[in-house]
């Protein structure tokens, strides 16, 4: 039996290279990045916040 500590770590939220664009301007290019189990993001835009 394997208990959850001894369970591999794995990442709770990942991004990778994401790009996003509306009309010519890109505002996000490229963005990577990695949660761990456990901990509390959030992201926040130019209108509301969002997580």
């Amino acid at each position: 039996m394997q208990y959850f500590s001894e369970m591999p770590a794995r990442d709770a939220v990942e991004v990778s290279d994401c790009t996003y664009s509306y009309g010519e301007t890109r505002a996000l290019d490229g963005v990577s990045f990695q949660v761990a189990p456990r901990f509390i993001f959030g992201l926040l835009g130019p209108r509301c916040p969002s997580a």
